[in-house]
């Protein structure tokens, strides 16, 4: 299905980070002085899913609400400075606003103004403006912008939703994909199981049920009763997490348009929000994000046809070194008969080099690649959609991504059609 425009409605805010020093006892009372030398602003709420899908050269619409205020015009500023297409409509009492302080890069406290009324004005003109198959995104932060009726009104105007929840499950219900945090499930339904969150997405008509859990990564589930969890291997101490759950969101969305199955693209924007938090201050995705350190495939590679180079392509894109498995001359024959390989170790080596895709190949003997994957260590495996994640070797020790095979090309298939001329 070909989709026409990305809009988004939500919740935006504008984010002030003050950094401040002690400057010693105050004359008046018995508290000590502490005073500002940096100040900087950016956009909050649905402001930073923005911010991050620009980050990612994504073309869309904002739909949101602010208040007749200095922290309005400065929302307002911000998205007119970073080419924001935006409608906005000035309606609320006062912009939502939140001011972190900071001592030494680390947050004392927090101060939060803002109006949470209901308000359906910008969902209105939404309405008017969307036509059928426009992906619609719902950026709810619990502020007034999103109202009861509105996502029901959406799915009925034939776009598919994308939602990062605030409101109660039922305020989404038929939405193609709902990404809760864990706080956020737990509150819907109790300490998270996965019977729970099965229950949930079918009960609400879901295509999709996201469920992020901050450092110990995130959790999948489908319409069709499949389930994956990915974890996070390496997040700091001291990681940033602050507006974690936009950034894994923007990602997601920018693989989804990359035509990256959902599995693919959650495990994928895990590792970029995981990059992202690691960085202190104000951070906003980018596509070198994504990339993983070591990525590797295996396979026999007789003779190299379009479809082993459309999969090489696509695993040399996720990471900085792809490595190949390649089964030796005695593997081959174990796994495809004595009459394999069609082509030497020495010929199917050359042939691989020749890609200029491949960054280093290893020759195994074994019928199974999986003690080589126990020295490599690598963060993804790549295998075809003809395998299923479970039975993929070496999925105990890295994650698996399946590469879409959009033919049906196989050596074997080659080799007899040959064979009848």
């Amino acid at each position: 299905m070909k989709f026409n425009k990305i809009k988004i409605i939500g919740d935006i805010m504008l984010d002030e980070w003050t950094y401040v020093k002690n400057n010693g006892p105050s004359a008046e009372t018995k508290i000590d002085i502490f005073k500002s030398y940096k100040i900087y602003k950016s956009l909050g709420g649905c402001g930073n899913l923005c911010m991050n899908l620009k980050k990612l050269n994504i073309d869309f619409k904002l739909y949101t609400e602010i208040g007749q205020d200095y922290a309005g015009k400065d929302v307002q500023e911000l998205l007119k400075k970073n080419k924001i297409k935006s409608f906005i409509k000035i309606k609320k009492k006062i912009t939502s606003q939140k001011k972190r302080f900071f001592i030494n890069e680390k947050q004392i406290f927090r101060q939060d103004t803002e109006d949470t009324k209901n308000t359906q004005k910008i969902g209105e003109l939404l309405l008017k403006e969307i036509k059928r198959n426009d992906i619609v995104l719902i950026s709810d932060y619990k502020k007034g912008i999103i109202y009861k009726k509105l996502h029901s009104e959406i799915v009925k105007k034939g776009c598919l939703t994308f939602v990062d929840p605030k409101n109660k499950p039922f305020f989404y219900k038929n939405a193609f994909l709902v990404k809760p945090n864990m706080t956020k499930f737990n509150e819907w339904c109790g300490k998270f199981t996965k019977k729970k969150a099965f229950s949930l997405l079918n009960k609400m008509k879901w295509t999709w049920l996201i469920i992020t859990d901050s450092k110990k990564g995130v959790h999948i589930f489908n319409s069709k009763n499949e389930y994956r969890t990915y974890s996070v291997k390496t997040v700091k101490k001291t990681a940033n997490v602050i507006g974690a759950g936009d950034i894994f969101f923007a990602g997601l969305i920018h693989l989804y348009q990359k035509k990256h199955n959902i599995f693919n693209a959650c495990l994928l924007a895990t590792k970029a929000a995981t990059n992202c938090v690691e960085k202190q201050g104000i951070r906003y995705i980018e596509n070198r994000d994504f990339k993983q350190n070591i990525i590797f495939t295996n396979g026999v590679f007789d003779i190299l046809h379009s479809g082993h180079i459309e999969l090489l392509k696509f695993s040399k894109r996720l990471g900085k070194k792809l490595i190949i498995g390649l089964n030796s001359d005695t593997s081959t024959k174990i796994l495809k008969g004595k009459n394999r390989p069609y082509n030497s170790i020495t010929i199917r080596i050359e042939n691989l080099k020749k890609t200029s895709l491949v960054d280093k190949i290893y020759v195994f003997k074994e019928k199974t690649p999986l003690k080589l994957i126990k020295k490599i260590r690598p963060d993804i495996i790549v295998k075809g959609s003809d395998y299923d994640y479970k039975n993929v070797v070496g999925s105990k020790i890295s994650n698996i991504i399946l590469f879409d095979k959009k033919n049906n090309l196989s050596t074997t298939k080659i080799l007899n059609k040959i064979k009848k001329f």
